[in-house]
């Protein structure tokens, strides 16, 4: 599969086609799968920019059977964007959009348009079956979608010796996939410091903060320092949404203790 980056100043598009070279589709009247000649269909898809907005996905579909195809949902994969790449930031997925195509006469071409749920690059996946109803080409609702804040707060005003002994500063948190601790996202600590009070303890600590957005729904996240870092707790576990159905909220505060040589 293809990741597709897409960067489209005003109305200019650039497109791709797609060839399917081995997709099974709806035939006759039943909307389910069944074996079908390779290259029926052909797809060509961009981007398309919208000022102020996401975008679109825009594109058309060709049948160039003599077969009808009722329904075929076209599978798209969303990732980080060109521009962010350029600017070195961690590849992220953003998981997948359907789009559904109806009626598709034989020799007959179809056009479709699906606004994107956030500024993303996309590849086209596959062809799959209309078994889920999918609503005007509708992106993933947008509510679904995580932000989270926390705060990370240090003895040593967020400095201390890494795994080779040298100086270093804390300035970032990471985001794991809780299933396979794959990197989900790193994102860097506010400016601001604030001090603050273990009452428990009576130890003082100075309090950076971080926040973030997009994290995929239905899934367990991670965040956590880099290993060379000890922490109270060590990681910080949430589900998006959380318990409460929220898709917006905090996280407990980690506390950076030292590091794991000691020093």
């Amino acid at each position: 599969m293809a990741i597709l980056d897409w960067n489209v100043a005003g109305s200019c598009l650039r497109r791709v086609t797609v060839d399917v070279l081995a997709v099974s589709l709806a035939l006759g009247a039943s909307s389910s799968l069944s074996a079908a000649p390779v290259d029926d269909l052909t797809m060509t898809f961009a981007a398309e920019s919208v000022a102020g907005e996401a975008g679109n996905i825009i594109g058309a579909v060709t049948n160039n059977s003599h077969l009808r195809y009722p329904c075929v949902d076209a599978l798209f994969s969303l990732s980080s964007h060109f521009d962010d790449r350029q600017e070195g930031l961690p590849v992220v997925s953003y998981g997948t959009q359907t789009i559904r195509i109806v009626d598709i006469a034989p020799g007959a071409t179809r056009r479709f348009s699906a606004p994107l749920a956030r500024k993303a690059g996309f590849g086209f996946v596959r062809y799959q079956a209309c078994a889920e109803p999918v609503a005007d080409n509708a992106p993933p609702e947008r509510a679904r979608a995580c932000e989270v804040t926390g705060s990370i707060a240090s003895q040593t005003r967020f400095e201390g010796l890494d795994d080779r002994r040298q100086r270093q500063v804390i300035e970032r948190v990471y985001v794991l996939e809780a299933a396979d601790r794959q990197l989900v996202t790193e994102v860097g600590l506010g400016k601001d410091e604030t001090r603050v009070t273990d009452h428990r303890t009576g130890r003082s600590y100075t309090r950076r903060s971080y926040s973030v957005s997009g994290l995929s729904a239905n899934r367990r996240y991670i965040v956590r320092l880099s290993n060379a870092w000890r922490t109270e707790p060590t990681e910080v576990a949430f589900d998006c949404p959380d318990a409460g159905g929220r898709s917006t909220f905090r996280l407990p505060m980690l506390r950076h203790t030292g590091n794991r040589l000691g020093g």
